[in-house]
């Protein structure tokens, strides 16, 4: 399983997912990608361009099965 997670460093509030990294990331069959935005907010405005310039599509995208037919 991958797992691409991202959050802004001013999320009104912080989801714990450092933990779940933590406790799960890259353990296993569990491969993640975490980035924090510094400076984001939980909106588009700040995740959609991040998504793109942490590599996070693309790292995501490497992993994903294509189609079968």
């Amino acid at each position: 399983m991958y797992l691409g997670l991202q959050v802004g460093s001013r999320e009104p509030v912080k989801p714990p997912i450092d933990a779940f990294v933590e406790k799960f990331g890259n353990k296993g069959l569990v491969k993640t990608k975490y980035d924090v935005i510094r400076g984001g907010q939980h909106n588009a405005a700040t995740y959609v361009p991040n998504m793109e310039s942490s590599g996070l599509i693309q790292w995501i995208s490497e992993h994903m099965q294509g189609p079968t037919e």
